[in-house]
């Protein structure tokens, strides 16, 4: 069994999918203010029970923490190599030989402007808000990504995979 964490070391880059900008901004921007006026609302709702008021200051602040983790997770892109795709930090979502199915249709079960992989072993779950997401066998990628550079990369690695069979 091979590991999924490993990084895609010295392979050739065919690809980097970049995180849109304006789209980052935007999606930072929601979750802050979203966050800060759950917060808000938490500390000034009068009359209200206090079980409420920390409900609100809760969740609040959990989707402060969400807007941090998509700070942190968005300021590099996905790497696609011959091997593998990744993210910027070395992290392996999923090894080209063990794809077995791409979703990319208007109706597929995938992040917005992006595409999903179906595999054979990429295991444990990975998460980066706006980015990609990992659940068992299946990894999507998207969100905040640019669309036309999404399309490029499937094709990319549909030919990877036509090569692997």
């Amino acid at each position: 069994m091979t590991d999924q964490n490993t990084t895609a070391g010295e392979a050739e880059v065919l690809m980097e999918l970049e995180v849109s900008p304006i789209r980052r901004i935007f999606a930072l921007m929601v979750l802050f203010l979203l966050g800060l006026l759950l917060i808000w609302n938490g500390m000034i709702l009068p009359g209200a029970a206090i079980g409420l008021k920390l409900l609100l200051m809760l969740m609040g602040t959990a989707v402060l923490w969400l807007g941090i983790k998509m700070y942190d997770r968005t300021r590099g892109g996905l790497i696609l190599t011959k091997e593998a795709l990744s993210d910027y930090r070395g992290t392996c979502l999923i090894r080209m030989e063990d794809v077995v199915a791409m979703e990319k249709g208007v109706f597929a079960l995938k992040p917005s402007n992006g595409f999903m992989l179906r595999g054979t072993g990429a295991p444990g779950n990975l998460w980066a808000p706006g980015m990609y997401w990992r659940v068992g066998t299946r990894v999507g990628v998207g969100g905040i990504t640019n669309a036309r550079d999404a399309k490029s990369m499937i094709e990319i690695i549909v030919a990877l995979t036509e090569t692997h069979s």
